[in-house]
């Protein structure tokens, strides 16, 4: 997967992967969208995730996502539209994510 380096959307929504995500996405640096509702992975967000600047739409809803939501997502400054309802995320929401001034969604 990391070999895809003109990828710009990634919906892998609606199947039955679990585990962490695969640290190959975080590669994926022209990533636009990237939609992996729907799944079962788990564990924490992978903060590399944050390394893939060119994202406007990112959605990790319904999935099995714990620990807390990581701060390094307010990085993603060209970010419009974050769903990441449906976890088990402990802790508050981070207030790094106010830094989101291109958020509408969230």
């Amino acid at each position: 997967m990391g070999n895809l380096t003109h990828l710009t959307s990634l919906t892998l929504s609606d199947n039955s992967f679990g585990g962490p995500i695969p640290p190959q996405v975080a590669s994926l640096k022209n990533l636009i969208s990237l939609d992996l509702s729907s799944n079962s992975f788990g564990g924490p967000i992978p903060t590399q995730l944050a390394s893939l600047k060119n994202l406007t739409y990112l959605d990790l809803s319904s999935n099995s996502f714990g620990d807390p939501i990581p701060t390094q997502l307010a990085s993603l400054k060209s970010l419009t539209y974050l769903d990441l309802s449906n976890n088990s995320f402990g802790g508050p929401i981070p207030t790094q994510l106010a830094s989101l001034k291109n958020l509408t969604d969230l």
